[in-house]
């Protein structure tokens, strides 16, 4: 009987020791940590553009997607009133549309949140709180053009939201630094197409201010085969990765250039040694590509303003393990990968201040 119990009572405590150690493993794959490190990349190469377009954009672009053999651009200036541009692979403009407004099948930001699931374009735009969508191929045809326009209901504190690339809808609560601070830092939502709604939460900053500035515009890309997201802030460089099959779930964080920023009222400003890290990135099912600074500090762009950021691209896979670095003499706007044709088609800016469409082999 004695040695009846004995086995019972350590059954109870090997149990417990699994419980606490999966809970650990769990807490140190996604829970907030002050541990960075420089992705260090086993192949680093020049990568020469070449631009397709002869006098570069007269509109500042601003999201670029590849569609079959069409490459769609979403952006807006003053000179002109449309915000959606489709150009064949030698960049020949073929047709734009989406006029930037307040009419039906207009937008006034939508063009920022620009996606693209199969046949449809998507925009969201957060300051009207709709979405507006589109066939491309009646956007191609000499039809009238059919754009679906649903309000959305979207949370408080909401600074981002767009479809995936399979249509689901992502959003990102990130909660003031002044306000629900019993609350969560961030909130991300996967809705799915039957309206359920999925939430992940983590601070993965503690500093509610840090949080707050470093999600504001956040980066988020999807596999193509919808499986897979990652979201990176807009300070330093922290690659948070998702799976968004059966139970949404962060799966792990990667933490590579620290945001060496100083908080004021609200605010936060570049110290001298605060290394940029990523903007805009694009993927294939096996890889991330991000446009990725990791050179220029705080000290050098606060007395100049005019270094020219984010010149290089770099090329992760989907354990977050850095893999290669591409060196280019542009600013990277924004970029997409053919994979069946080992291309990348990027949304370059030079010295001077013009916009322009490059191609180049992987």
């Amino acid at each position: 009987m004695e040695k009846a119990m004995t086995y019972i009572t350590d059954c109870k405590y090997a149990i417990r020791l699994i419980f606490l150690i999966a809970i650990t493993v769990l807490l140190c794959q996604c829970s907030p940590n002050k541990e960075y490190q420089a992705p260090e990349f086993g192949i680093v190469k020049e990568m020469e553009f070449e631009l397709l377009l002869e006098d570069g954009f007269n509109y500042g672009p601003t999201n670029i997607e590849l569609s079959g053999d069409y490459i769609l651009i979403s952006g807006y200036s003053g000179p002109s009133s449309e915000t959606f541009y489709v150009f064949d692979k030698s960049g020949k403009l073929l047709k734009s549309g989406i006029n930037h407004g307040r009419g039906p099948g207009e937008t006034l930001v939508g063009y920022i949140y620009m996606s693209v699931y199969g046949d449809t374009v998507s925009y969201v735009d957060l300051s009207n709180q709709e979405s507006l969508s589109f066939s491309l191929e009646n956007f191609m045809s000499s039809e009238p053009l059919e754009v679906n326009t649903e309000m959305l209901d979207l949370p408080t504190w909401c600074t981002y939201a767009k479809r995936t690339s399979q249509g689901q809808m992502v959003r990102i609560i990130n909660r003031s630094w002044k306000q629900d601070l019993d609350l969560p830092n961030r909130t991300v939502e996967l809705e799915d197409y039957d309206g359920t709604v999925r939430k992940y939460e983590v601070p993965v900053f503690e500093d509610r201010v840090l949080s707050w500035n470093s999600y504001m515009s956040p980066n988020v890309i999807f596999s193509p085969d919808g499986s897979k997201m990652a979201i990176t802030p807009t300070l330093g460089m922290t690659l948070e990765l998702f799976s968004l099959e059966g139970q949404f779930r962060c799966t792990e964080v990667k933490r590579f250039l620290a945001p060496d920023v100083e908080k004021v009222d609200g605010q936060v400003e570049y110290n001298d040694s605060y290394i940029f890290g990523n903007g805009k990135a694009n993927a294939t099912n096996t890889e991330l590509y991000y446009v990725y600074d990791g050179e220029t500090t705080g000290r050098e762009w606060n007395a100049t303003h005019d270094a020219l950021l984010f010149k290089n691209i770099a090329v992760f896979d989907w354990d977050g393990n850095p893999k290669r670095l591409y060196k280019t003499k542009y600013r990277i706007y924004g970029l997409c990968i053919d994979e069946n044709e080992q291309t990348i088609y990027a949304l370059l800016g030079d010295k001077e201040g013009r916009f322009h469409l490059g191609k180049s082999n992987l």
